[in-house]
């Protein structure tokens, strides 16, 4: 099997517009948005046209293939490492900071948290999402099977270098302090025997089900 480093991922997952996470936004909500692993940047280019965002600002990881409109939008993007200390943002700038399934890629992630917690206003929102080990395909393979088999995608992307449960999760998205205003997850859009055998289950068995959480985090 060929191994697939982030660099080399089909365009697809960075041309991806991530409508669960523009879901995430509260209702009302317009101000300058910042998105960590942007890719092209769709989610934020969608942001603005629905006057979500007034300003948009991209950080991505590697240098992209972008169409001129992409780039005319952009009130800025940044091709580097948020890890290395080197990019320049201004504190206290941003309404919102997006990390869309980019946590577990990072090395210190919980730095990284504190980091984008500093660059938000008062009162302003981090929306992430996070891969959830403990559903039941990765259990399963892992303690049944006794595969932790890496993959090109998913709960055990290759290029995922941290694992969360929700409650790490939880504790990840709060290191830095701020309260947890919204937990969703991927089977609230889903019509699939997962989210089918949660309605039947009353939740009980939701932490097993999902395969990715969303949240919402106010900045105190």
């Amino acid at each position: 099997m060929t191994h697939v480093p982030y660099e080399d991922k089909d365009v697809a997952y960075f041309t991806h517009t991530r409508r669960d996470i523009i879901a995430m936004f509260p209702t009302g909500f317009t101000g300058k948005v910042l998105e960590i692993g942007c890719g092209h940047g769709h989610t934020l280019l969608e942001l603005k046209k629905r006057g979500i965002a007034t300003e948009i600002v991209g950080v991505e990881l590697t240098e992209l293939q972008r169409t001129s409109a992409e780039i005319d939008a952009f009130n800025r993007y940044i091709v580097g490492d948020i890890e290395t200390g080197q990019i320049e943002l201004p504190k206290g700038h941003f309404d919102a900071v997006i990390c869309g399934d980019v946590l577990e890629h990072l090395n210190d992630p919980w730095s990284v948290v504190c980091q984008l917690q500093e660059l938000l206003k008062p009162n302003g929102l981090l929306i992430s999402s996070v891969p959830n080990v403990r559903e039941a395909r990765t259990l399963y393979n892992v303690f049944v099977r006794g595969d932790f088999a890496y993959m090109d995608e998913g709960v055990l992307d290759r290029t995922h270098l941290r694992f969360f449960c929700k409650k790490n999760a939880l504790q990840l998205l709060t290191v830095a302090g701020g309260t947890i205003e919204q937990v969703s997850s991927d089977l609230a859009s889903r019509t699939n025997w997962r989210a089918r055998l949660n309605r039947l289950t009353f939740g009980l068995l939701e932490q097993f089900l999902v395969t990715q959480y969303l949240f919402v985090v106010r900045k105190g």
